[in-house]
């Protein structure tokens, strides 16, 4: 084969490769950006699994802001009646917060629902790893709420995946649930659910 019909041939072959390589990052890029979707309630069937540790962690709801340690604003405190909504399902064992009011206050209405107003697990927010070790070590394949803040429940889900893939969530931000699915033999699973009223930016 002569050297103009060779070089012919592989710019055709190049240019083929380059269309199939685009196809495949257009049809995952969709993917990688999706919206988490918005539940009123979920399946336990669908989410736990018997061989894991399955932590739901939440940030704390609308906060006041009068003081160092403020309550919740009447939208927080319905966004806590819609977190107890969506996990009245979830065969939760146990319920950690951070000694804060907002925090507690947060998973309050599902501790009442639970009958476990009262039985709430404090935390040291300053020793996540030595609060996650802690958790599993006590839980091991059962399923814990722990509610936070914008800075450590993202940082709890890189602790529990071995990862610093969660960044710090936005002030405004206080509609997201992540389950976090703890494997002793496996890498862990994040799924990422938007529960309540949408945020206001």
């Amino acid at each position: 084969m002569n050297k103009p019909l060779f070089l012919l041939f592989a710019l055709i072959a190049f240019s083929s490769c380059n269309k199939k390589n685009k196809t495949v990052l257009e049809s995952i890029q969709p993917r990688l950006n999706d919206t988490p979707q918005r539940v009123t309630n979920l399946d336990a069937d669908e989410i736990i699994d018997k061989n894991a540790t399955t932590f739901f962690l939440v940030r704390h709801a609308e906060k006041l802001k009068d003081s160092k340690d403020p309550a919740l604003t009447e939208k927080g405190i319905k966004r806590t009646k819609d977190l107890a909504k969506v996990l009245s399902n979830m065969p939760i064992k146990a319920i950690y917060s951070s000694d804060f009011r907002r925090t507690k206050q947060t998973v309050k209405h599902l501790a009442m629902m639970r009958y476990m107003d009262g039985n709430e697990k404090i935390y040291n927010h300053k020793d996540l790893k030595g609060a996650a070790e802690e958790m599993l070590r006590n839980h091991s394949k059962e399923a814990i709420l722990v509610s936070g803040h914008s800075n450590t429940t993202p940082a709890m889900i890189n602790i529990l995946t071995g990862t610093d893939d969660w960044q710090p969530l936005s002030e405004s931000d206080y509609d997201n649930l992540f389950i976090v699915s703890v494997y002793e033999n496996a890498p862990a699973k994040v799924r990422h659910f938007k529960y309540g009223e949408p945020n206001v930016q």
